[in-house]
Formats: structure tokens, C-alpha cells, sequence
């Protein structure tokens, strides 16, 4: 019960700020800049955390909040029955209506296998903002987060996600083209596997390059640190 309240408080708290957020579709700009792999998919540098236009503007005064929260619910998940069920996915479905599955659905796998960490997100979306703050915090900034409600087939791409992998819950994400769930729940989502010491072993399924940048992002972090 504790589980599904402080999920409902959470989703409460990050409905009530109406405001338009600018699309994110990576965290690089040369990342997809040939790549061509999605339609509709323009490639632009992402908003930092504290930018105005991005969701930790509302969000950053109450970070300590979510990541407490958020902490609490890798240690009791929140039930399935809640997070993703059969009504759930039915809905999204329905609210998808009618598209091309097949050209969705080559659309869909082409942003998977073609980036190394990708997160279907909601600009809207708290969860969504503090799974891109954790996978900074461990050194991965050029992932590629495809922010759906920002995208004409964005519906479409949710509902195509529910047919993959069973699971329509934003955040969505994929390591290594594998899917690892959401910010705090999944398979095993991210935070948990984080806090279980398997990151590691899931950028794996990363290409070298990817894993290089990361580690030289861990090692400026610790440079700075060991400065100050």
C-alpha cells in the first residue's frame, strides 16, 4: 500500500506543473547526425538539468523528495498490478489508434540497436527526469532519450513498446538493445540494477567506444571531486 501511494504522490506532483519543454532526443549532437535511423527524429543537443526549458526546473527543488522516494521503491517495489498490467497496455493501445505496425515497429528496433542506452521518456514525466539524472550520475551522457509526447507517432511508438516487451510504463529503457524497465521497477529497471552493481555488466552488450566515453566521464567526475 505504502508502494502505491508514493508512486500516486509522485505522479501527482509532476502533473501539476503545465508547462512545454523543448523535444530531447540525445545527448549529443554529432551522436545521430548521419545515422538517419527514425523518422522524425531530429538529433539536438539536450537542456542541462538546471535549464529553464527542462523538467529539473520544477523538478530540482524537490529532488531530495524523488530520490528518497525513489530510493524507498527499489527496496519495495510498487505491485505490477500498478505498474503495468493488461488494462494498462489495452489503453495505450487504443490511444495509439490506427498506424503502419510494421513501419513503426522497424522504426522502433532501428532506435534500439542503433544507440547504446536509449530511454523512452515524457517531458512531463518525474520518473523519466530522475532516470536521465541517474544515468549522469553514473558517467552516461550521450544516451538517447525519445521524449514521446513530443513526436507525431509518439503514441504509436508506446504502444508498439507494450507489444515488445509486454511493458508500456515511460520511462522505457534499453541497454545494449535489451530492455531494463524503468527508473525503479522492470527488469530489473535501473535504479535496482544500479544498487545491485550490475551497470557494469549490462553496458557490456555497449559498444567500446560508448564505454570509453563513460569512462572518461567517471574520471573527470573524480578529478573534480578529488579538487575540490
Amino acid at each position: 500500500m505504502l508502494a502505491v501511494l508514493a508512486r500516486a504522490l509522485i505522479l501527482l506532483v509532476g502533473l501539476a506543473p503545465a508547462r512545454s519543454f523543448s523535444p530531447l532526443v540525445t545527448r549529443r549532437d554529432w551522436l545521430q547526425a548521419s545515422s538517419g535511423l527514425a523518422v522524425g527524429l531530429v538529433p539536438i543537443a539536450a537542456r542541462a538539468s538546471n535549464d529553464e526549458q527542462s523538467p529539473g526546473a520544477f523538478i530540482g527543488p524537490l529532488a531530495s523528495i524523488y530520490d528518497s522516494v525513489g530510493a524507498w521503491l527499489v527496496e519495495h517495489p510498487a505491485p505490477q498490478f500498478l505498474v503495468n498490467n493488461p488494462v494498462k497496455r489495452w489503453v495505450t493501445m487504443k490511444s495509439a489508434g490506427s498506424y503502419d505496425r510494421e513501419a513503426v515497429r522497424a522504426e522502433l528496433l532501428a532506435i534500439i540497436e542503433g544507440n547504446d542506452v536509449v530511454m523512452f521518456s515524457a517531458t512531463y514525466c518525474p520518473f523519466s527526469f530522475a532516470a536521465k539524472r541517474a544515468l549522469e550520475a553514473e558517467g552516461i551522457f550521450d544516451y538517447t532519450a525519445v521524449e514521446w509526447n513530443t513526436l507525431p507517432e509518439g503514441g504509436a511508438l508506446v504502444a508498439e513498446i507494450g507489444e515488445l516487451i509486454g511493458r508500456t510504463s515511460i520511462p522505457s529503457i534499453f541497454i545494449g538493445g535489451v530492455s531494463i524497465g524503468g527508473c525503479n521497477d522492470g527488469t530489473p529497471g535501473l535504479r535496482p540494477l544500479i544498487a545491485s552493481g550490475g551497470l557494469d555488466a549490462a553496458l557490456e552488450g555497449c559498444s567500446p567506444e560508448f564505454r570509453e566515453r563513460r569512462r572518461l566521464a567517471l574520471a573527470k567526475s573524480t578529478n573534480g571531486k578529488n579538487k575540490a
